[in-house]
């Protein structure tokens, strides 16, 4: 329990200490809070850590192409860290409140919440490299009524850490805290390495003319490590599109006094998700607790993980068709979007869907289940300057309204669940339970109900509905 805890549940109508130990206030558990002891005669957690970042960008505008620029960014990240933790086990006085058998206080000794009779001392280290960088070509001119951004752009992260510790206990002296003093914990090591690695290409292609059509084509094709070893499938492309109207600039509207702004916009697009443990391509195998044979301790594994070599991205395909307005000198403004999602090939932890028979041997993840959602959002804005000058006063109201409703098309449902069970067909979040039909009125209308919870209910009650028509709520 931590030292913030103990003084929360600490009494403090209780003396500080009792016969020489610190007085520790009972807690729910039967246990003694008593934050002045955790924190002088707990021990102590000491930590160590230096960070160096570093960052170098480069800009290079080729001459002979006018709004043409190649730019450079990179970043290396390295860190250090050192603990070492001494946890030592102490005494306290637990109280017993008064009652109507003993009404004074009483006292017995008792060990601390941590309830462990030797002490413990750890240490540890760990560091992190962490290296991004990013070369892109930038492109943007003006032709007239016509104006080009193009950007190219390819980027890579790379990602390593690894940590390790060794623990012991029973120090002779916990004022020499030293491993090499303390007898060999009962799991003295630990440790562990992690690397990561995602790359990518960016594209993007802008045209508007006159800034009243617009046109916006863009793609990203990314590669993550967590697909690594599947069927081609690492890689993946993720276009979008939008097409922009600014009906305000055509002649036929700009005679509108009060119509400052009206612009109609569509949109479409994918992006992907990497959201599962790495490896998948194998059969993987876990530790659980180790088994001793003939005095000597074994770890030991199972298999924890079916292969699956044909995971790949989670997608989301996103339309959007909606309009910007402002008008009376931006004064009112609207903007209005009609949204459809499309998520699919969602990468789903299975076997709700396999029978018992199977046992655990099954894909534990797969592409396998879809859900859409569709609404609408809608603002109004209002802004205004009250005065002028020094004195003005400037203010501004928001006033926002979305709908959006989210079901499963499909999902591994068990195949002996019932129908109002299931997810698939269903709204995401859908509460299950119980449809209430208004109240029992008479024994009458008892005898010739269903009654919920297996006993009969009493006149006044509520009734609920029998959905399915077998008698039983």
């Amino acid at each position: 329990m931590s030292v913030a805890r103990q003084t929360i549940a600490a009494l403090p109508f209780l003396p500080t200490t009792y016969n020489g130990l610190p007085v520790g206030s009972p807690n729910r558990s039967g246990q003694g809070s008593s934050p002045i002891a955790a924190t002088d005669l707990s021990g102590y957690n000491k930590n160590f850590s230096l960070d160096l970042q570093t960052t170098l960008n480069l800009v290079y505008s080729v001459p002979w192409v006018k709004g043409l620029d190649i730019k450079a960014n990179g970043a290396w990240d390295h860190g250090y860290g050192y603990s070492k933790i001494l946890s030592t086990p102490y005494y306290i006085m637990l109280a017993t409140l008064p009652s109507a058998s003993a009404p004074g206080l009483s006292y017995s000794k008792s060990m601390d919440v941590r309830n462990v009779s030797y002490n413990e001392l750890g240490e540890g280290t760990s560091r992190y490299t962490n290296m991004t960088g990013n070369l892109g070509l930038y492109y943007n001119h003006t032709f007239g009524d016509h104006y080009f951004d193009v950007t190219l752009v390819g980027e890579m992260r790379d990602n390593r850490s690894n940590n390790l510790a060794a623990y012991g206990k029973n120090l002779p002296f916990v004022e020499l805290a030293e491993l090499d003093f303390a007898e060999k914990a009962d799991n003295p090591i630990s440790g562990m390495s992690y690397h990561s690695r995602t790359a990518g290409y960016v594209g993007r292609i802008s045209y508007d003319y006159a800034k009243k059509y617009f046109v916006e084509l863009s793609g990203r094709y990314d590669a993550s490590y967590n697909f690594n070893g599947m069927n081609g499938s690492r890689w993946g492309f993720f276009p979008a599109a939008s097409l922009g109207w600014r009906m305000s600039q055509e002649p036929w509207l700009k005679d509108i006094k009060w119509l400052d702004n009206l612009k109609l916009r569509a949109s479409f697009g994918e992006t992907g998700d990497d959201s599962v443990a790495p490896y998948k391509f194998l059969n993987l195998y876990s530790s659980t607790s180790p088994l001793y044979f003939n005095g000597n301790r074994y770890t030991t594994l199972y298999a924890s993980s079916v292969a699956n070599p044909y995971l790949t991205w989670e997608r989301v395909r996103a339309y959007n068709v909606g309009f910007d307005a402002t008008m009376f000198q931006e004064m009112l403004g609207i903007e209005f979007d009609v949204f459809y999602n499309y998520n699919y090939d969602i990468l789903q932890s299975m076997g709700g869907n396999v029978p018992g028979s199977v046992g655990s041997y099954y894909k534990d993840v797969e592409n396998y289940s879809k859900r859409d959602t569709k609404g609408f959002e809608i603002k109004l804005s209002h802004r205004n300057v009250l005065g002028s000058g020094s004195n003005a006063f400037k203010y501004s109201v928001e006033l926002n309204l979305s709908h959006a409703y989210t079901r499963w098309l499909k999902y591994p449902d068990s195949p002996n669940e019932p129908d109002y069970q299931r997810l698939t067909g269903h709204q995401t979040g859908e509460m299950l339970g119980w449809i209430a039909d208004g109240l029992y009125r008479s024994e009458e209308e008892i005898d010739n109900s269903p009654w919920p919870f297996g006993q009969r209910p009493r006149v006044g009650d509520i009734k609920y509905k029998d959905i399915n028509g077998d008698g039983v709520c």
